[in-house]
C-alpha cells in the first residue's frame, strides 16, 4: 500500500485540489459523486533491487483518471496532474521517490451512463519501499 500513499501525497497539492477539492480517491469514484474528480490505480509494481539496509528499490505503474462534466475540464485536470507529478523527487508519505515519469495517456472519452467525460494519464514511479 505504500505506492498508493505516495500517489495520494503527490496529488495533494494546491493546483490539483483547487480543481477537485476532496474528490480524489483510490480505485473508485469518490463517494460524493461530484465532479471534477480524480481516481488513481496502481497497475503493477516490480522490485528492481534488494538492499538490506535501505529496503527494496521498486518501480510501479500508476494510472490517474480525470473525470469531469465537460471534456475540456477533464483535459485541464489531467494536465494539472501531469504538472504536479512529473519528475517529482524527494520524500513522499515516508518513502524516498527517485523519479516520476510521465508515460502513456488516453484519449478523452464520454461515459454516457454516468454523463461524464474521462481521460487517463499513466506514470512510472521509482521509489524505495
Amino acid at each position: 500500500m505504500s505506492l498508493e500513499a505516495v500517489i495520494a501525497n503527490l496529488l495533494n497539492v494546491a493546483s490539483v485540489k483547487a480543481i477537485t477539492g476532496d474528490r480524489i480517491s483510490l480505485a473508485q469514484r469518490p463517494a460524493d459523486g461530484g465532479y471534477p474528480a480524480l481516481v488513481y490505480n496502481v497497475e503493477e509494481i516490480e522490485t528492481m533491487n534488494h538492499f538490506s539496509e535501505s529496503g527494496a528499490l521498486r518501480q510501479g505503474r500508476v494510472q490517474v483518471t480525470a473525470l469531469a462534466v465537460e471534456p475540456t475540464a477533464a483535459v485541464n485536470l489531467r494536465q494539472a496532474v501531469v504538472n504536479a507529478m512529473r519528475h517529482q523527487r524527494g520524500i513522499f508519505a515516508g518513502h524516498r521517490v527517485f523519479d516520476v515519469l510521465q508515460d502513456s495517456s488516453g484519449g478523452t472519452e464520454r461515459d454516457n451512463d454516468a454523463g461524464i467525460w474521462m481521460t487517463t494519464q499513466d506514470f512510472v514511479v521509482t521509489f524505495y519501499e
